[in-house]
């Protein structure tokens, strides 16, 4: 997997994660025919991209992968039902949302005389990962292809079809868009009860990733950075050995702590339930510690960044005695010497807001959540003398924060804006 891919992947993600319209998306890129027989039998992804010329190649994970959405949220992928006048290749995924499902069969069964040919339905991370490195490498007659994550193959909401003309007046009457001239087999549906899943099949990945490689986590997000690409190049084509879960599993919150020292090394921290017996320290999905109770019963480790940067995703990863994954804590980071803004994890839906290093001038400060003014729960106020607002959310997900200084005298100093994601 080159350098330009991953940049590639990064660029394209943050341009296309704005939602699910058709509009707004890079070409889908379009898959090569396949059949169960050219799906690999060992070897990587990335093998597979450098190798061949067919999204089947991937066959193996990819149904894992399928598998496991539906453990995430089951009954995400509803299978598409045979009829007499649909054909597909053994190689396509023949699911999709429900809405989406149901808006197609009732195409087919308006014009059962009519034959559509699907060349793609779903298609799962890894799939989308070949074609994005055949489009950044000019490979298989792809041209460009949206990273993984972002195309609405991913969510169930599009289809490929040889008769696009044939059936573009039937397909739009039942809620699919057309995506025009630029990938004319190419449909979205976007009617009544169309969400944005495609966050789902990464997530997906994650887990099926974690659960095989046990001490060499990443975050279980829904988010295809490049922590998420480079164990997917790396990943089995024809699938791990522990395939799909669909046993509950839950984490107990881990409270999250770090303190920067004046050598510029982080001093990092941990405080867990008692079943967690080692934990990891991770940053944008990196591995940058790991302790165990041997070391200290708050986990104690120390990291020196080799580079600044604001707002990064800091995560500690719990483990038991049998290294299975019973803990979890999450929070926003600020690697810079001057005043830095944080987010830290303290318990179930408890989260910290604060300044580290503010200037001696701030006297206080007041954090507004989504336009609302939040209460510090430890000194029961709205305007907190701590420097942090300490809060229990309600509602958790992607959330806008407004952090403001106040001086003595009650004048606003400034105010710093980040966006975050409660879990």
């Amino acid at each position: 997997m080159s350098a330009k891919l991953l940049a590639t992947l990064s660029l394209l993600v943050s341009a296309t994660l704005m939602g699910c319209d058709p509009s707004a998306q890079v070409t889908e890129g379009r898959e090569e025919v396949g059949s169960e027989s050219d799906a690999a039998q060992q070897g990587t992804v990335q093998a597979a991209a450098d190798n061949s010329c067919s999204t089947t190649s991937v066959l193996g994970l990819s149904k894992q992968i399928v598998a496991e959405v539906n453990c995430i949220a089951p009954n995400t992928y509803a299978a598409v039902p045979a009829r007499a006048n649909l054909v597909a290749a053994s190689n396509v995924l023949l699911f999709m949302e429900k809405p989406a499902r149901d808006a197609l069969v009732s195409a087919l069964d308006a014009r059962p005389n009519t034959t559509m040919t699907v060349n793609s339905m779903l298609r799962t991370p890894a799939q989308q990962f070949l074609l994005a490195d055949w489009g950044e490498t000019g490979s298989c007659g792809v041209e460009l292809a949206a990273p993984p994550g972002t195309s609405n193959h991913e969510g169930g909401l599009a289809i490929d079809i040889d008769q696009y003309t044939t059936w573009r007046n039937t397909l739009e009457t039942r809620g699919f868009q057309w995506f025009g001239p630029a990938d004319d087999v190419h449909y979205d549906f976007v009617g009544a009860g169309a969400t944005d899943k495609r966050a789902l099949g990464v997530t997906a990945f994650q887990r099926l990733w974690n659960r095989n490689n046990p001490n060499d986590p990443i975050a279980e997000d829904g988010d295809f950075g490049q922590a998420t690409a480079i164990r997917m190049a790396k990943s089995p084509a024809a699938g791990f050995a522990l395939g799909a879960s669909c046993t509950a599993t839950s984490t107990t919150p881990i409270e999250v702590y770090w303190s920067r020292q004046q050598s510029g090394s982080y001093e990092l921290r941990a405080l867990a339930g008692s079943t967690v017996k080692r934990v990891d320290y991770l940053v944008d999905g990196f591995l940058i510690g790991s302790a165990s109770k041997l070391d200290g019963n708050n986990f104690p480790d120390n990291y020196t960044f080799g580079t600044q940067g604001k707002s990064r995703k800091f995560e500690v990863l719990g483990f038991n005695d049998n290294n299975a994954l019973v803990g979890r804590g999450i929070g926003m980071i600020d690697v810079d010497p001057g005043v830095a803004f944080y987010i830290r994890q303290m318990g179930p839906s408890l989260y910290e807001v604060g300044l580290e290093r503010a200037p001696a001038a701030v006297a206080a400060v007041e954090l507004v959540v989504d336009g609302v003014k939040v209460t510090d729960s430890v000194s029961g106020k709205v305007r907190s003398t701590r420097i942090a607002v300490r809060h229990v959310y309600s509602q958790l997900g992607q959330r806008q924060f407004a952090l403001s200084t106040f001086n003595a005298d009650g004048t606003l100093r400034g105010t710093i804006t980040r966006s975050f994601k409660l879990e």
